[in-house]
């Protein structure tokens, strides 16, 4: 019985190592199941002549059916999944009807809201309101930010990177008020 109990223990200390091993490998595989779906990185892209765009083929592959456009701010559009969208909505209304601090920005964005299909060949038309926002003509760029895409006229994200790089070290510290 002696041997028995060696052995079993010797068995169980072993099939303990194991079971750390496999809770190791689970937390990767989330992390990278989680990191496939963040949308990173900057495209430079082009609107045709009749407003259709297509979305870059890193930020297409993470999106799962139609995607929702609204006004951003600093005068990009932000593209979500509508999923993420519908996230925003819920949260959004639990705020209180009647203030107006709170229904003022919501007015703005859910009134430039679209929500778009790709066409048979890849493309979304981009909504004339949308697109005078955010003073598109034809050369885009794309910027990824987490959980959303941001799109933006050339120009102006040449603008805002000259304006906002300057300082990237404060705004970096900043975020620590948000515990991150």
């Amino acid at each position: 019985m002696h041997k028995f109990s060696k052995k079993y223990k010797k068995i169980c200390k072993s099939g303990l190592k194991w079971l750390e091993v496999v809770k190791v490998c689970a937390k990767i595989v989330l992390v990278k199941e989680k990191c496939e779906k963040v949308f990173l990185g900057e495209f430079e892209y082009k609107c045709d002549s009749k407003n259709r765009f297509r979305l870059p083929v890193k930020f297409k592959k993470n999106i799962d059916g139609s995607i929702v456009l609204t006004k951003g701010s600093s005068g990009c559009i932000y593209v979500m999944q509508e999923s993420v969208f519908q996230e925003f909505v819920n949260k959004a209304s639990q705020l209180p009807m009647f203030d107006l601090d709170a229904q003022k920005p919501l007015r703005l964005l859910f009134s430039s809201a679209s929500l778009l299909e790709e066409d048979g060949q890849g493309r979304y038309l981009l909504p004339s309101n949308l697109k005078n926002y955010a003073g598109i003509n034809s050369e885009i760029v794309f910027i990824g930010t987490g959980n959303k895409i941001e799109l933006w006229a050339k120009e102006k994200w040449q603008e805002y990177l000259k304006k906002e790089q300057g300082n990237f070290d404060e705004l970096l510290q900043g975020l620590s008020k948000y515990g991150i």
